[in-house]
Formats: structure tokens, sequence, C-alpha cells
């Protein structure tokens, strides 16, 4: 849906960086604001890169398996080849 409303993410891309890297005030909402930021970067594919070490340092920190399973799934997204 990000996609569609910011085709070429750039204005949405940076936002959902810092969202997915907890550096917002966004954490402090209800229904998961930083996993919904990481799976809306997976579906901006390679658009995204710029998401990348953000997603890694999920992967390696202490946070809940929901969290490490969206990373996952959108580093796999924006690293696929074309």
């Amino acid at each position: 849906m990000a996609a569609t409303l910011d085709p070429d993410g750039e204005t949405l891309i940076p936002e959902l960086i810092a969202a997915a890297a907890d550096k917002t005030h966004l954490s402090r909402q209800r229904g998961n604001p930083r996993g919904k930021a990481i799976e809306l970067l997976g579906g901006y594919g390679a658009k995204a890169d710029g998401a990348v070490p953000v997603l890694e340092a999920i992967l390696e920190s202490e946070a809940d398996k929901s969290q490490h399973a969206a990373a996952q799934m959108a580093l796999e997204a924006i690293t696929a080849a074309p």
C-alpha cells in the first residue's frame, strides 16, 4: 500500500527506516508500528536498500521473534535479484 501512495519511496522510505530503527515517537503507539514499518520497507524491494543496516541490526538484536521474522522477510525482498 505504501508503494502505491509513494511509488518511488522518496518521502516514505526515510520515515519507515526511522520507525524501523525505533528512532521515532511511534514506539509508544499501539499496533506494532515498528513491525509495520519493517513490513512496508520490504514492499518497496530494492528501492529500500538504505534499510539494510537497520534490518540487519534488528536480526542481531534481542527484538521479539515477530520483528526478527519481519526483518528477515524484508531483507529477502530488498536484496532479491530482479
